[in-house]
């Protein structure tokens, strides 16, 4: 399969976000969070891995896909760049991760990303905590 392919996924923020991990970046349909979960930004997700359409998860599982996330909450939008691998298996039931590294597991989603939680403008992370609502632009594409 070739072209591209979109999904928006929504959820939104929680009081407990920090989004300080180094090399990750999380949302989940989980609806609670600890501070211990400093990679998730978005809880209550509507999707998890294994929901994602399936010309989505078709394209994600190519080494040549191309992966572009636009987070957007109150007004403010930041963009995550990244890659899919033929490794994924998009399975997991709660969660979506975004990887600086190019580790997968079943809840991975991108690998090789331009960006994670710790990366996030400091404002935009203001108005997670704030529990407003997030509303992420999923897309890929390959050739």
């Amino acid at each position: 399969m070739t072209g591209v392919a979109r999904v928006t996924i929504r959820c939104r923020g929680h009081p407990c976000v920090t989004a300080l991990h180094p090399t990750t970046l999380e949302i989940t349909r989980d609806t609670g969070l600890t501070p211990r979960g400093d990679c998730i930004v978005g809880v209550a997700a509507d999707r998890a891995a294994r929901d994602l359409p399936r010309e989505v998860r078709d394209l994600l599982c190519r080494d040549d896909a191309v992966v572009t996330a636009r987070f957007c909450c109150g007004g403010d939008a930041v963009t995550v760049r990244g890659r899919g691998s033929s490794r994924m298996t998009l399975a997991h039931p709660t969660d979506m991760v975004f990887r600086k590294s190019g580790f997968v597991c079943d809840r991975t989603v991108a690998i090789c990303t331009d960006s994670a939680a710790r990366t996030l403008p400091r404002d935009f992370v203001a108005r997670i905590v704030s529990g407003e609502q997030i509303l992420v632009s999923f897309e890929v594409s390959a050739p």
